[in-house]
């Protein structure tokens, strides 16, 4: 078991609805639960869940500011060079925002 902090940048929409063109710009943070089983010395298998704080921005007629407190959830495999460093890659939604991501980064234990 773990606890994982997350800080996300979700980029920023432009489309056009109704002839007017609209801009959304989310940003989350985050803590979360991570279990992990492992399937060798270096391979694990994880999960998460935990609660994400998601403010967004949309741009119209007018400017629209909303923040949203949300489960979010995910799932991944994680290679292990040594006691400390980790390769990771994931997939992580958001309960009610419904955005996914699919990523891959470096994992540092202490």
């Amino acid at each position: 078991m773990a606890v994982e902090a997350t800080y996300a940048n979700w980029g920023t929409v432009i489309g056009t609805v109704n002839a007017i063109n609209v801009s959304a710009k989310q940003t989350s943070m985050g803590i979360a639960a991570v279990g992990s089983f492992d399937l060798g010395p270096s391979f694990a298998l994880f999960g998460k869940l935990g609660f994400l704080m998601t403010e967004q921005e949309t741009r119209a007629t007018s400017t629209t500011d909303r923040e949203e407190t949300e489960l979010h959830y995910g799932l991944g495999v994680k290679y292990r060079f040594g006691a400390s460093w980790a390769a990771r890659a994931e997939w992580e939604r958001t309960e009610k925002l419904k955005v996914q991501m699919l990523s891959i980064g470096a994992e540092y234990r202490f």
